[in-house]
């Protein structure tokens, strides 16, 4: 364990507290250190944005190591090294031509390096994989199967911009004077300062935003071509339907997370609701031989959803639904028909 103190972090000590860091694992006097010391430099945000990569290329926090971390660093500072003096060759060749001193060529470059644009990353999950990514601010974000978020490498003015498609839960890290905003697809927009929260916002469905914990204002257009906010408090769900109609409601908000721990809490839950959750987990399509079937409601607990013939006979002995595959599970896309 690495004790909180004053002294600059080694890149031995930065890989450790960085691993802990994205893995959410961190206490606050280390999540300190590490915003210290991103901010101390571009070189350490550089690294920062070097692990990141990184943890988006293996999309699984579980196989990284803190060797893994150090190298990624140790190929930043190779860089830079390299870098620095590419600039300061061609620095002499401007002063040469010009006959201007090297300090000011310095100073010229330095102020235009610093002007530059925000890199955009993307975040992307396959289907049946849940992501996570710890946003420049140490905002941590959870995503759904089948989802994409984008963010900038960091964060400038006045807001903090991310855009989703798909399913997210936020915890957002608390900073009133920069507000956190989640744009979806549809133009719908969450605005917060520091709070829990989940969107579903998969394209071509209603958009339903839950709050957990704080507060939040959802933005939308209402029928009329006006804009609207409503305020919501812990454990109210609003619900933007695909033609337009707005509405809340009272709900146990881990109902909607459930999700993240790979569950489905049954709370007079439909079986449209759930055939629904099971093919953006696994990547089938169901098959329902009779429609009135999908009105069925489950209650009693929580179900897990890591198997899913497993879930699938579950709701047969509850219920008495039957169900069998019509295509083979090899094939890229299985069909299920449920009757």
């Amino acid at each position: 364990m690495i004790e909180n103190n004053k002294s600059p972090l080694t890149d031995k000590e930065a890989s450790i507290l960085l691993l802990d860091y994205f893995k959410g694992f961190i206490s606050e006097a280390n999540r300190q250190r590490i915003d210290e010391w991103r901010a101390s430099s571009i070189e350490n945000q550089r690294k920062f944005d070097a692990v990141l990569e990184l943890i988006m290329d293996v999309r699984s926090l579980d196989v990284l190591t803190s060797t893994d971390v150090e190298a990624a660093l140790e190929r930043v500072n190779a860089r830079i090294i390299y870098e620095r003096r590419a600039w300061l060759r061609n620095l002499e060749r401007v002063a040469a031509v010009l006959a201007i001193p090297l300090l000011a060529a310095t100073i010229w470059l330095s102020a235009h390096l610093d002007t530059r644009e925000p890199i955009y990353c993307e975040m992307r999950t396959e289907t049946g994989v849940i992501g996570h990514v710890v946003l420049p601010d140490g905002t941590m974000v959870t995503l759904n199967s089948g989802s994409m978020l984008r963010y900038p490498n960091e964060f400038t003015g006045d807001k903090r911009p991310v855009e989703l498609i798909g399913e997210g839960f936020f915890d957002v890290k608390k900073d009133p004077k920069h507000p956190f905003t989640v744009t979806m697809s549809d133009g719908n927009s969450v605005q917060v300062y520091g709070t829990k929260f989940n969107v579903d916002a998969y394209p071509g469905e209603d958009c339903v935003t839950t709050l957990v914990e704080g507060s939040v204002g959802f933005s939308y257009t209402d029928k009329n071509g006006k804009q609207r906010e409503t305020k919501l408090i812990p454990d109210q769900q609003i619900t933007r339907t695909t033609d337009g109609n707005v509405s809340i409601v009272g709900i146990k908000s881990t109902n909607a997370t459930a999700w993240k721990n790979a569950e489905i809490i049954l709370d007079s839950t439909s079986l449209k609701q759930i055939l629904k959750t099971l093919e953006r987990r696994f990547g089938v399509k169901f098959k329902v031989k009779n429609e009135k079937i999908l009105n069925y409601t489950f209650s009693g607990g929580d179900i897990s959803i890591r198997n899913l013939d497993y879930v699938l006979e579950s709701l047969r002995i509850s219920s008495g639904i039957n169900w069998h595959y019509i295509t083979s599970t090899d094939d890229e896309c299985a069909i299920i028909e449920i009757s």
